[in-house]
């Protein structure tokens, strides 16, 4: 694949600074408010995060991808959910918040959307689908949003089950951390991904975890995002989604963690409901909606492999030989706990909806050809809870 295919032209967008957390979606003032593109349809209540975000609460039948899709019909719960956390997610971290949570909420019936930066109408995103999809243009205005590049450095640890598709979901905790990029168009993530083929070796993926990518999001802080693939056609956040929570905004930021510091932690669950077909997201053990059927349809009757993986992208199409952007902490493996970055609770769900635990013996790993810039570790000492350490410096 050369250099022209997997250069992505992005447009850098400064931080929006607004006076005042509560403001009218209509009246915004602000130099940089043209930075913005306008609020949706069905905006109640607008929010400012301290980190800049602008979070509008919008009526929850009037979300993108309802639109989008031609869709008027919401699964509001998962069948398979139950208030009472299940015994497999006891003891997890489920404090986890976003900054605008500090200056209110919105309401029920709406679900929180970030507000998107603008991005020029003329500008066009040529994308490379993980792991052996080609690349494709949009002519969308605006993406938010990861893929996945395996010429790129990366570190993977995956599950196959023996009878497919008897995966029908996964679970994890992944520690978010604020790693430094060289340039506003390369990123870094850690993220669980699902695939399934047809007989016709058509793919679907979808994807979900945390990601820093500075051209996309207008920062450099740590952000929840989801991407659906089918076809080699990809849809992310609220374009392939359909939120039915009011707690967390897909493409929303984290506090990160701090070295040798207080963790943040992302507990997430993803789950095929087998009475609706839909595959459901739960952050912090709370239902927070489900990809659309169309945007992962090869995926309806379970997945071939869930990878667990942190990776990052290099612009330059040097597959990150001379980048300095870092992965995870930014700090190797083996400085472990509260150092490296780090991924635990790795369980898979079968199709009576059980968390499986796994042994070290379940997992395929692979490291890129990059060790002296990035490595990972396994910590297998609790069999229980085996989970791995990864990332480092880069190599610039």
């Amino acid at each position: 694949m050369g250099n022209k295919d997997v250069k992505i032209i992005c447009l850098l967008i400064g931080a929006l600074f607004l006076s005042s957390p509560f403001i009218e979606a209509k009246h915004i003032q602000s130099k940089k408010s043209s930075l913005l593109a306008k609020p949706p349809k069905g905006t109640t209540k607008t929010i400012r995060g301290d980190d800049g975000d602008v979070v509008d609460c919008v009526n929850i039948y009037k979300q993108p991808a309802l639109k989008k899709h031609q869709s008027n019909t919401i699964q509001m719960k998962p069948s398979f959910y139950h208030v009472e956390a299940p015994s497999s997610t006891k003891g997890l971290p489920l404090e986890l918040a976003q900054s605008w949570h500090t200056h209110g909420r919105c309401p029920d019936g709406t679900i929180p959307i970030r507000r998107q930066l603008k991005v020029h109408p003329s500008m066009t995103l040529k994308r490379t689908i993980f792991p052996s999809q080609p690349t494709y243009t949009t002519d969308e205005y605006h993406y938010d949003g990861p893929q996945w590049l395996f010429t790129d450095p990366y570190v993977v640890t995956g599950y196959y089950p023996d009878d497919w598709p008897s995966n029908h979901g996964a679970h994890v905790t992944f520690n978010i951390w604020k790693p430094k990029v060289a340039r506003s168009t390369d990123w870094s993530q850690a993220n669980m991904i699902f695939s399934a083929e047809d007989g016709d070796e058509n793919q679907s993926i979808l994807n979900v975890g945390w990601i820093v990518y500075p051209a996309l999001y207008g920062d450099d802080m740590p952000r929840l995002s989801v991407c659906g693939t089918t076809m080699g056609k990809t849809l992310c956040d609220l374009d392939c989604f359909v939120q039915t929570s009011n707690e967390y905004a897909i493409g929303g930021a984290f506090t990160p963690s701090t070295y040798e510091g207080p963790q943040s932690e992302i507990d997430v669950i993803v789950h095929l409901d087998n009475t609706s077909g839909n595959w459901w997201l739960l952050v912090q053990n709370q239902p927070i909606g489900y990809w659309l059927n169309d945007t992962v349809s090869i995926l309806q009757y379970g997945a071939n492999f869930v990878y667990w993986r942190g990776d990052i992208y290099d612009s330059t199409g040097n597959r990150g030989a001379n980048t300095s952007t870092q992965m995870g902490s930014g700090h190797f493996a083996t400085e472990g706990y509260a150092k490296a970055a780090d991924v635990r609770n790795m369980r898979y769900i079968n199709t009576s909806g059980a968390q499986v635990q796994l042994t070290m013996d379940d997992f395929s790993s692979t490291l890129d050809n990059l060790p002296s810039c990035y490595n990972y570790m396994f910590n297998d000492n609790n069999a229980s809870n085996i989970m791995f350490f990864y990332g480092g410096p880069g190599c610039g």
